[in-house]
């Protein structure tokens, strides 16, 4: 349908999961994915511009053949207003209990690697506080990969990891403002919104270095080469006890944050718009 439409055509692109994180768990979305990637490919000389949301998706595009000239980088469009909202109270009162609570927040699926935070947990609560909690707020997106992180859950015997599940946006608010550290494994994102939400929230990120991940963060955060659970728990230990340590972080994330400004990016988003119409042609 798209090529034949006799018109000046813009797509943004977010990226699609590569397939293979979905092998052994959903046989479906594995497929449908591969069917993706070639339908993406076959498309790149049908767009006018093509406006990519990081600088790691405008590389996944110029892989498949898009020209280098068409493709913009526009960061997500964020409304930070929309977060300023009261937390579901009920939320507050049951995690409000003294303990550290560890949150990451992102659909449960396999590119994600819930199953290395959950190691690095394991071994934060066993090595230095017994009291943790590890959060992790998302939708299931295959009930196979669930299973298998329940049983994971259940072969190294750690307890306190809790699964909210589809829960409402000020539920997910009030798990934000309990969390004492972001912690993301995820080895593919397109950008990983909740790396920005984390810093609107003033929470330390530690997250490991894939993909979109290093762009987004820029200089903010703790960016880690290693999922190793002795590095990244001692990590935690020193934020949770080194006062300086963590607003250091957290000064970085919220600098960081301003180049998300939404005016910048509607402006930006605007003027390669406007940039098309003035090309002229169709």
């Amino acid at each position: 349908m798209l090529p034949r439409w006799d018109c000046k055509k813009v797509a943004v692109y977010h990226n699609t999961t590569p397939p293979e994180f979905f092998h052994g768990f959903s046989d479906e979305t594995e497929q449908r994915l591969y069917q993706s990637q070639r339908e993406i490919a076959r498309l790149k000389n049908c767009f006018d511009r093509v406006i990519a949301d990081s600088e790691f998706n405008k590389e996944n595009l110029i892989r498949m053949g898009y020209p280098p000239e068409k493709i913009a980088v526009v960061p997500i469009i964020l409304d930070f207003e929309d977060y300023f909202q009261p937390p579901d109270q009920k939320t507050l009162r049951k995690y409000s209990d003294g303990c550290t609570n560890l949150l990451f927040v992102g659909r449960v699926a396999p590119n994600k690697k819930f199953e290395d935070i959950i190691r690095i947990f394991a071994y934060y609560k066993k090595t230095y506080d017994t009291t943790a909690r590890l959060i992790l707020v998302g939708s299931a997106f295959t009930q196979k990969y669930m299973d298998y992180l329940n049983a994971y859950i259940k072969e190294i015997g750690v307890e306190d990891v809790v699964f909210p599940g589809h829960i409402s946006f000020p539920e997910i608010l009030s798990f934000y403002s309990l969390a004492d550290v972001f912690l993301c494994m995820s080895e593919h994102e397109g950008f990983c919104v909740p790396l920005l939400e984390a810093m609107l929230f003033d929470i330390p990120i530690i997250a490991y270095r894939s993909t979109a991940i290093p762009g987004t963060l820029g200089e903010s955060g703790i960016l880690s080469d290693t999922k190793d659970p002795v590095f990244i728990a001692a990590l935690i230990d020193r934020i949770r006890n080194d006062q300086r340590f963590r607003s250091s972080i957290v000064e970085g994330q919220a600098r960081r944050l301003k180049d998300f400004d939404k005016k910048k990016s509607i402006q930006r988003f605007s003027e390669e718009l406007q940039s098309l119409i003035c090309e002229g042609g169709k």
